[in-house]
């Protein structure tokens, strides 16, 4: 079943950091705002909860291309994850 925005957003609102927590209350705003889907924004915003996450510091603080590569690694399936 797919995850609804509401969901998303709490999840956004638990976030530990509340740094990066309001940051993506305001992206979500903008997105909201520009009239994107709302498939859009929940997968958008699932996306940076992860990352948030796993880099477990202030999302401004991201400045090398490496910390994203990592993150995004931590994503690959393996092939019986994802058959195709």
């Amino acid at each position: 079943m797919p995850t609804k925005l509401k969901d998303t957003l709490e999840k956004v609102r638990k976030l530990d950091n509340k740094y990066n927590s309001g940051l993506l209350i305001k992206f979500y705003e903008y997105l909201r705002d520009v009239r994107t889907s709302e498939m859009y924004k929940t997968d958008v915003l699932k996306g940076f909860v992860k990352f948030s996450e796993f880099i477990n510091d202030n999302l401004l603080y991201v400045q090398k291309k490496d910390q994203v590569i990592a993150f995004l690694n931590t994503e690959i399936k393996n092939k019986e994850e994802n058959p195709r």
